[in-house]
């Protein structure tokens, strides 16, 4: 097994693709410490169909590998809702497989929810649109926030208020050109804020929707 966390140790990634998980490979212990739920999505697509095959029985190689690529179609930007009908199946036979090779108190209700996923995908669209990963991001940067550990809460809630009033102010003002003088230092970007400079919900409007200065007047 130690051939095999040298190999990860030694795997390189695209720019972006994935974060080090070579950190993550203890050689003493022959075993992986922090890694991250994107880090088990990529040993489990890209990793372990290819390092597991010179050291476990072909038996127990061919539904790990058919899992792996299940979870790629799974998590492709186009699947066509065939495909998904064959996922259904074919999940099935995996977890008959398994249970051949595992025993009974493995199947608990996590390596059942797999069953159910492309179900689901053919109720609400591409696993991109409904995983965690960007509210998972978002939430680290708020306990970037908490600067008083007794009230952490109170924290997050006033640095957020106070970042949504600076964004909104940014957008309504519009005339403000930021300088390297002006411009904020890390102040975290909310991608998914309704206020946010990079969604703007009204988009560019045409002047006959615009107000005139007497209704600005009234507005206000």
């Amino acid at each position: 097994m130690g051939t095999a966390f040298r190999w990860m140790s030694c795997v390189k990634y695209p720019s972006g693709y994935a974060g080090n998980i070579a950190r993550c490979v203890n050689f003493r212990d022959n075993k992986m410490y922090g890694l991250k739920s994107h880090d088990c999505h990529i040993l489990l697509q890209r990793l372990f169909p290819v390092f597991i095959r010179p050291f476990l029985p072909r038996q127990v190689v061919e539904p790990l590998v058919a899992l792996g690529r299940f979870f790629q179609k799974l998590c492709t930007r186009e699947v066509s809702r065939c495909d998904l009908r064959e996922m259904q199946m074919d999940i099935i036979y995996i977890m008959c497989k398994f249970e051949r090779i595992f025993p009974p108190n493995f199947f608990d209700i996590m390596p059942h929810l797999m069953i159910h996923l492309p179900e689901q995908l053919l109720l609400t669209g591409l696993v991109h649109y409904t995983w965690m990963y960007p509210m998972e991001r978002q939430l680290g940067d708020y306990k970037d926030y908490v600067a008083n550990k007794s009230a952490p809460e109170g924290c997050i809630a006033e640095a957020y208020i106070a970042h949504e009033c600076v964004t909104y102010m940014k957008l309504y003002l519009g005339a403000l050109k930021e300088t390297p003088q002006t411009m904020p230092v890390d102040v975290p970007k909310f991608n998914l804020s309704i206020v946010s400079s990079d969604v703007e919900v009204y988009g560019i409007l045409p002047d006959s929707y615009k107000l005139q200065p007497h209704e600005l007047v009234i507005a206000h």
